[in-house]
């Protein structure tokens, strides 16, 4: 409903000629908890119900539905690994669209933001050798990204799995650098996961930031490279004790059930908003 003009044609004239619902549902990460967010708005704004990820607010259309794409929710992962996945996000060089993410030229704070990270670890020998980067896989914007972190670290070593769930099942670590869909999905694995970015360019709304807060207090998210390289060598020798402690899974817990909840059996309740809708259609025809 964004950019392909036949189903908006489509879906424009089904909905103007013979009142046909619209269901819509959440397809990423980002939504609920960015500032704002244009996708998430026109979505919202042209469907009769919208089926988040978990996050709700003071709109009666939206359905906390869970988490809806194609990923393995069952994806097994080893306890026994021994690589810190560090994931990167990237953007057009030009201005797109209006959503709290880096835009143009930001990326390139961005990048220095993980040459940073990645040099922090480097001066932990023991772990370096661990690093595995893995850049963004859906496009690529020609910034030099890649060809800058290799030529500024020796023996960088770069993921090269076509799907993330075989990279999140193989690491012992996952360091997420953006807000996206990525860190959603280690949290439903329950991947040990640290998450850093600058918040001046990923900015939240206040709904969110108690989540993020509780995420801060147990040493999930850090604002800085630095902070969170420091953690990430700090724990590295007993990772699981620090992750699987109980104040860390509660935190954990409580944030997928408000961004990333497994979906249960919720068609009820959208048939329910649907004779309500049709209903009230109904009535004031």
């Amino acid at each position: 409903i964004f950019n392909n003009d036949l189903f908006i044609f489509y879906a424009s004239l089904q909905k103007e000629l013979y009142s046909t619902k619209l269901i819509y549902g959440q397809h990423g990460g980002n939504y609920g908890i960015a500032k704002f967010n244009t996708y998430q708005d026109h979505e919202i704004n042209s469907s009769n119900l919208y089926l988040s990820w978990g996050w709700k607010n003071n709109l009666k259309k939206i359905i906390s539905y869970g988490k809806i794409n194609d990923q393995n929710f069952k994806a097994k992962y080893d306890r026994k690994n021994e690589d810190i996945l560090l994931v990167l996000g990237s953007c057009p060089k030009y201005f797109y669209i209006i959503y709290s993410i880096f835009i143009s030229g930001q990326f390139i704070k961005y990048i220095y933001d993980q040459y940073k990270f990645i040099n922090s670890i480097k001066f932990n020998n023991n772990i370096y050798s661990k690093l595995v980067v893995r850049f963004y896989h859906k496009a690529d914007y020609n910034w030099g990204e890649k060809k800058f972190l290799a030529n500024s670290f020796e023996n960088l070593r770069i993921d090269t799995n076509k799907n993330i769930t075989n990279s999140l099942k193989t690491c012992k670590i996952f360091v997420s650098t953006y807000n996206a869909t990525t860190y959603l999905e280690s949290f439903s694995m329950n991947v040990p996961t640290v998450i850093f970015w600058n918040p001046n360019h990923w900015e939240i709304r206040k709904s969110a930031e108690p989540y993020f807060e509780a995420l801060e207090e147990v040493g999930i998210f850090y604002t800085t490279p630095q902070g969170a390289a420091k953690h990430v060598s700090e724990i590295w020798n007993d990772v699981n004790s620090w992750w699987y402690s109980n104040p860390v899974q509660e935190v954990v817990e409580a944030f997928k059930q408000q961004y990333s909840r497994i979906p249960g059996n919720f068609l009820g309740e959208i048939h329910r908003e649907l004779t309500e809708l049709r209903e009230s259609t109904d009535s004031s025809a």
